[in-house]
């Protein structure tokens, strides 16, 4: 008997036995009434045709959809304010100078937010002057009001947060010294102790006492 798969054309071949007379034959097939009974014995060889037509199964996997997932509020209003001019305001430090969106900077500082609402120099000539920080300071305080993170300041978190202070960001100041939290050393942890006392941080201060005895800093 042959097959042959209509999906591959592959041949498969094989070879069917009948016992006739018995209704255990080999493959099932049971000739209850043969025609050809009374011939059987003048038969020496028989050949069988069968057309068989393969159904082949296929399985598949179904991703799952894709969730809608809309954007905030803050980042449509990005992307707005992005490209409109009267919102920014430029932000010059002692060699350097940048853009920035003036409704982020009020959303996060009191500081700023009275600045843009009095007829102060700063609004009138559209300008904040910060001298007495690094410029990538200046950077990374203006990449926490847009983007509400920080992606890189490792190094910088302890004048992040003397920025953060200068200007009332709450959000940026607890963002520092979480940042300082994970990046506590034995090189750093006496600096942190003193800044914390500077600025009367009291649990933050108690933490990083506790830090250093059990990491057996010399507490």
């Amino acid at each position: 008997m042959t097959a042959i798969d209509p999906y591959t054309g592959e041949t498969y071949t094989a070879t069917l036995k009948i016992k006739c007379g018995s209704e255990n034959s080999e493959y099932g097939l049971y000739w209850k009434y043969n025609i050809l009974t009374k011939f059987w014995r003048k038969i020496t060889k028989l050949t069988i045709f069968v057309d068989y037509i393969a159904k082949k199964n296929e399985t598949f996997k179904v991703d799952a959809f894709k969730a809608f997932q809309p954007k905030g509020t803050f980042e449509r209003l990005k992307e707005i304010w992005e490209g409109d001019s009267s919102v920014k305001i430029t932000i010059k430090g002692a060699k350097n100078q940048m853009e920035a969106i003036k409704p982020f900077l009020a959303a996060h500082s009191p500081v700023f937010k009275a600045m843009f609402e009095t007829n102060m120099k700063e609004t009138t000539d559209n300008v904040v002057e910060i001298p007495d920080f690094e410029f990538n300071i200046v950077q990374k305080m203006v990449e926490f009001c847009e983007n509400n993170t920080i992606l890189d300041c490792e190094g910088l978190e302890a004048e992040i947060f003397k920025i953060a202070n200068k200007y009332l960001m709450d959000d940026l100041m607890e963002f520092a010294v979480t940042k300082m939290t994970d990046q506590a050393s034995k090189e750093n942890i006496k600096d942190y102790i003193e800044l914390a006392k500077s600025f009367d941080l009291k649990e933050f201060e108690k933490w990083l006492m506790h830090f250093a005895c059990r990491n057996n800093f010399g507490c």
